[in-house]
């Protein structure tokens, strides 16, 4: 069905055809997400990427954020051009949300009077049934291979957990830099549960001697505050108020140096600093 098209299409009109494509495809994305099973159906989308590193314009953007540099000495090349790919996006989108979307967009180069927006983002196919030829989609299928690869068997090392974790929090920050009428589907909240699980596995193997490095801080930063659910929220701030003993004094009772930190890591201003403001005056109820 999915490969050939052209017997669908004897029946069937291009458009109907295309939306059954599509709705197996996102299936298929989901339950890999679910389930950790890897996809089967193959769809590769990275023109997107390509095209904004190769302008000069953008090719700053794509960096890995200095904070994942000490842990990630053993992942694989593709989870680094992924969440470089992801700091670039979340740099476009605060852009777009300042309404400086000129300033960013790719000239056509058949007409150089004309504008494309490079990064169409979920919100904008909420009347076109969700393609996945947007730079989220893109990004969300790369995740899910990768933690297809993962597995959840057994006791994890300290840097498996912290791996893991980092590819749930980078699928959650995607999903929620636009959403659509999907805010309240059950994906993100899915990531969010994965990353209370490793950060507590972490909590259970970390020396009382040893303090926690501050990724740790970021995913927590992540599943708290990008959580729409009440209980999850709790969770997270309950493991904030228990890793406080593995931090020195005061490391997270002012909002600017925590904010200092959590910047070093995946950061969209747009989305994430008043969610994470709200979920630091959560964890302060505890002092």
């Amino acid at each position: 069905m999915i490969s050939q098209p052209d017997i669908l299409a004897r029946q069937y009109s291009v458009s109907h055809v295309t939306q059954v494509q599509r709705a197996l495809f996102w299936q298929d994305i989901i339950c890999s997400l679910a389930t950790g099973a890897p996809r089967l159906l193959k769809f590769d989308n990275r023109g997107i990427f390509t095209r904004l590193r190769e302008d000069q314009t953008y090719r700053g953007y794509f960096t890995l954020p200095q904070g994942f540099i000490p842990h990630s000495h053993g992942w694989p090349a593709e989870v680094t051009a992924v969440f470089e790919d992801l700091n670039a996006l979340c740099c476009i989108v605060d852009m777009i949300r300042q309404g400086t979307t000129e300033s960013i967009s790719l000239v056509d180069k058949t007409n150089e009077d004309t504008f494309v927006n490079p990064v169409p983002l979920m919100e904008d196919f909420d009347d076109e049934g969700y393609p996945l030829c947007n730079s989220q989609a893109e990004l969300q299928i790369r995740l899910v291979d990768l933690l297809s690869t993962t597995g959840r068997v057994g006791s994890q090392s300290e840097e498996a957990l912290i791996y893991r974790a980092c590819l749930f929090a980078a699928y959650l920050c995607t999903y929620r830099l636009s959403e659509g009428v999907w805010g309240g589907y059950f994906a993100p909240e899915k990531c969010v549960t994965n990353i209370l699980d490793c950060m507590t596995d972490f909590a259970r193997q970390i020396s009382p001697w040893k303090l926690a490095p501050d990724i740790k801080l970021w995913l927590l930063y992540m599943a708290g505050g990008l959580t729409k659910s009440q209980l999850l929220e709790e969770q997270a701030v309950a493991l904030v108020q228990r890793y406080r003993c593995f931090y020195s004094a005061g490391y997270e009772q002012d909002w600017e140096l925590v904010e200092m930190r959590l910047k070093k890591f995946i950061w969209c201003e747009n989305v994430m600093e008043k969610k994470m403001y709200n979920f630091w005056q959560e964890c302060q109820t505890g002092f």
